[in-house]
């Protein structure tokens, strides 16, 4: 939290500019450069290899934009969807969800633009923005389009990588020495409030 303080003017004006003092949040930034890649040869993993989102749809018919690629096979009454870790259905390039017949060793997972190889290929659905800086978080990993990120494309570019998962993309080390220096600026911040409820109390003190 910050302490606001009226900025000084001469007395015939009013005054409504304040200035903040203290710590806060100063910006949340979202990183969109491809994580590395960790092989682990489980047929449902996929990665995108190049900038893009799968789409998914949630159970309630809204549609988000992810680069988790940790898929799950979901069973209802009548078909078997692929699914996210939190069960959002995965879309093909039609934005229809994908629906998982025979063998999961016989899947194929394609990029939009290849051509189908078999029965058991499926094209995810591979979607670009012209501002992808813009789409609002949505947690578990799911991204909403709005009018600043514009709508969803499809893409012909993106290469998609079967048996592998893209890791964080996070600095560890950049962000830990950022946390670090955001938590000596709360403390000294702290100590100085501390510090003039001192001075405060001793003037008030003193006038006794």
């Amino acid at each position: 939290d910050l302490i606001y303080t009226r900025l000084a003017t001469p007395e015939e004006q009013e005054n409504e500019l304040l200035m903040g003092n203290g710590v806060r949040i100063g910006d949340v930034s979202l990183l969109l450069e491809q994580g590395s890649i960790k092989q682990t040869g489980y047929p449902l993993d996929a990665v995108i290899k190049g900038e893009g989102f799968f789409a998914v749809r949630t159970a309630g018919g809204k549609d988000y934009y992810t680069r988790a690629g940790d898929f799950k096979v979901s069973n209802n009454v009548n078909n078997a969807y692929l699914v996210t870790s939190n069960g959002d259905f995965v879309l093909n390039d039609a934005k229809q969800p994908i629906t998982i017949n025979g063998k999961l060793e016989d899947l194929k997972f394609l990029s939009p633009s290849a051509k189908a190889a078999g029965k058991e290929s499926i094209k995810l659905g591979v979607f670009t923005f012209d501002n992808p800086y813009a789409l609002e978080k949505d947690g578990y990993g799911r991204f909403s389009a709005n009018a600043i990120s514009g709508e969803a494309k499809l893409s012909y570019d993106a290469d998609i990588q079967q048996g592998a998962l893209e890791a964080s993309n996070v600095d560890m080390v950049t962000e830990m020495s950022k946390l670090i220096e955001a938590q000596r600026g709360f403390q000294f911040s702290a100590q100085i409030i501390r510090t003039a409820d001192e001075l405060e109390n001793t003037a008030n003190n003193l006038r006794g």
